[in-house]
């Protein structure tokens, strides 16, 4: 029936509270429950968390009208409460709330809408808006209900807001004072530079807090808040420069003069500055490097009758005034300059990036932004506040597609509204729309040529990944890089399906194929070199005297594996020498040296890194083996053209 509620106590009375052994209180949000509101149907859905604990980057994504800007309104709607409870004077009065109730958000065809909110410590918030009063509703339908909030509804309305905040208000006040809590609208962005002068030449201003009881400094709706974030960084570099900058002093002798004296001239060692302030200083210039792709930026103030923030690559002034960043840079260094700023003035302690925690909310956060703002600079700023719980709405395949690249498949999660079901990147709507508009371009034409171009290189297929990072590398100190740049290079899958491959490849479809193949296996199979036409299938000579005898690290020398055992004694499984008798006779059994299964990747990742010549030495007999097999297949194939004319 038409408005019947269907709420299951088990998932609208869950709660999560926090270790009592930790030292902080942690406000994130658990649970997220939404029936009938506006395109949404039922949702009840359980926020994502890593095994260490920190929460994952949620992404809502959606044609417009899915509902993305109406579940974000829900959450921004709690995070005011927790102002609105602790303070007379908030962004919402006392009594009131920042979202509006209305009959017109309830879906179509349905009597009611419903919203529940689970946040850590047990606090909740729960919302109900019906299309008649709840005397009338349970008239028609009879008392459908099962939650607390229910008969909150005064008989003679038909909608209500309830939280258990002012109750659990002593919790309230330790999440809002240790935790960063933030709403980025839609509408947030600033004006240009260009558009007023009046915000190039305004000054920054040290702030003034307002120590009264009752009222906050801090507001969760960021609204254009670059105007707050210059007169921060003006503090931040004030205190640091005042309170924590530290004068060495080194007594210089000029020998000994008459009477024996000898006097001591105070020689100045560059200073150093070291305190929270400076801490937080160094967090912010890292968010400006990221944005500008560039390592040795950072903030600087102009002098006392001009006091703009500037931009600085090294000592020289490069930006004259922060608000002449292009408008996507400024709205990411607004975002990112709010976070640190809002969880500075929470009272939390910070040290690092990843101290801070908490909740930030975006809605549409790839606006206005640039493709390499999407793709590369946001997904790396996320991934730097590992403890921030991001609730994010986007269109842009782009900004999902760098997530990706920065914390892998399984860091983050996309939930596809209305649904709210979760999916893979490439399984986003907008992802296909993109691709296929991408396809009718003339920019894709071309680099299908250029594919088409690289697919005539010879291709070498080796056993694994691994085995392509450590040519890479190799190729580099043995000057061989010139070939690898001129094949290429293809993780096989291991030694069974190489073989696979050799065994299902006749000889006239090798001869057919565009391209020169070699299937390049590891020294300890038991095959065979062999042409079949354009294929050539080798194997890795053995290196007798090398410790590990098993995979291409055979290529090492004793010193390598030494020196890998010593950095780290997992990378190295030993099975210790034995002596044992077969057939009456006494035998030795050398020591068995073997790369640890679950240590290969961080073996690999080593080595080339901190990896030398002398280690990669043995890898020439590689190189050799390949530009060897290239050139008898081409013959061989030549060959067997003629043949079949």
């Amino acid at each position: 029936m038409s408005g019947m509620l269907m709420l299951a106590p088990s998932f609208l009375r869950g709660t999560s509270t926090t270790d009592a052994g930790a030292i902080y209180a942690i406000m994130y949000l658990k649970r997220l429950v939404l029936q009938n509101t506006g395109p949404i149907s039922d949702v009840s859905y359980t926020l994502p968390f890593a095994e260490n604990g920190n929460p994952k980057p949620l992404v809502l994504v959606g044609p417009n009208g899915s509902g993305k800007s109406i579940v974000l309104s829900f959450v921004a709607n709690a995070l005011l409460a927790t102002h609105a409870t602790l303070y007379d004077k908030s962004e919402v009065e006392k009594g009131r709330v920042y979202k509006l109730r209305s009959p017109g958000y309830i879906r179509s065809g349905q009597e009611y809408y419903f919203g529940h909110l689970v946040f850590e410590n047990g606090i909740e918030t729960t919302e109900w808006q019906l299309r008649m009063t709840r005397k009338a509703y349970e008239e028609k339908y009879g008392p459908r209900h099962n939650h607390i909030s229910w008969k909150l509804i005064n008989e003679d309305k038909g909608e209500v807001f309830w939280s258990n905040m002012e109750e659990k208000q002593s919790e309230v006040e330790k999440l809002v004072d240790q935790n960063c809590l933030l709403y980025f609208p839609a509408n947030r962005f600033e004006e240009p530079g260009w558009l007023n002068l009046e915000n190039l030449t305004r000054r920054a201003e040290l702030k003034d807090f307002k120590r009264i009881s009752g009222r906050s400094n801090r507001t969760i709706i960021q609204h254009a808040p670059l105007a707050r974030n210059r007169n921060f960084l003006l503090d931040v570099i004030f205190d640091r420069n005042l309170n924590e900058l530290k004068m060495p002093w080194a007594p210089v002798s000029l020998g000994t003069l008459q009477f024996g004296l000898q006097p001591v001239i105070p020689s100045q060692i560059p200073p150093e500055y070291a305190g929270p302030s400076t801490m937080i200083d160094r967090a912010l210039n890292e968010i400006l490097q990221v944005i500008l792709r560039n390592a040795d930026a950072h903030f600087s103030v102009g002098p006392r009758k001009s006091r703009t923030i500037s931009v600085d690559l090294k000592d020289q002034q490069w930006v004259p005034n922060v608000f002449q960043l292009s408008t996507g840079e400024t709205a990411v260094l607004n975002l990112f300059l709010s976070i640190i700023r809002d969880y500075d003035e929470s009272g939390a302690t910070f040290t690092t990036l990843e101290d801070v925690r908490g909740i930030v909310i975006v809605d549409e956060i790839d606006a206005h932004l640039h493709c390499e703002l999407q793709s590369i600079v946001l997904p790396k700023l996320i991934k730097r506040f590992p403890k921030v719980q991001f609730i994010l709405t986007s269109h842009s395949p782009l900004f999902l597609l760098g997530l990706r690249n920065e914390l892998t498949e399984d860091g983050f999660v996309v939930l596809e509204l209305p649904e709210a079901g979760e999916i893979g990147v490439e399984r986003f709507s907008e992802f296909q729309r993109a691709f296929d508009t991408l396809k009718n371009s003339d920019t894709y034409k071309k680099e299908i040529a250029s594919a088409i171009d690289a697919s005539r290189k010879p291709l070498v297929v080796v056993e694994g990944d691994y085995d392509i990072h450590y040519l890479t590398k190799a190729a580099q100190f043995l000057n061989r890089a010139a070939l690898l740049q001129s094949v290429q290079l293809h993780d096989g899958g291991g030694f069974g399906s190489i073989q696979n491959l050799w065994k299902n490849l006749d000889r006239k479809f090798c001869n057919a194929l565009a391209q020169r193949v070699v299937l390049l296996f590891d020294c300890d199979v038991k095959t065979q070199d062999d042409n079949r036409g354009k294929v050539a299938r080798r194997v890795i000579p053995t290196v007798a005297n090398n410790p590990v005898r098993k995979g291409i690290e055979n290529l090492f020398p004793e010193s390598t594996i030494a020196k890998a055992r010593a950095h780290n004694g997992k990378f190295i499984d030993v099975t210790p020498e034995i002596r044992k008798t077969v057939r009456g006779e006494e035998a030795l059994e050398p020591e068995i040296l073997q790369v640890n299964s679950d240590e290969k990747k961080n073996l690999c990742t080593w080595l080339c890194k901190d990896g030398t010549a002398e280690d990669f030495s043995g890898f020439g007999v590689v190189f050799d083996l390949i530009e060897q097999a290239l050139e008898v297949v081409e013959v061989d194939s030549g060959r067997g053209a003629e043949g079949q004319r």
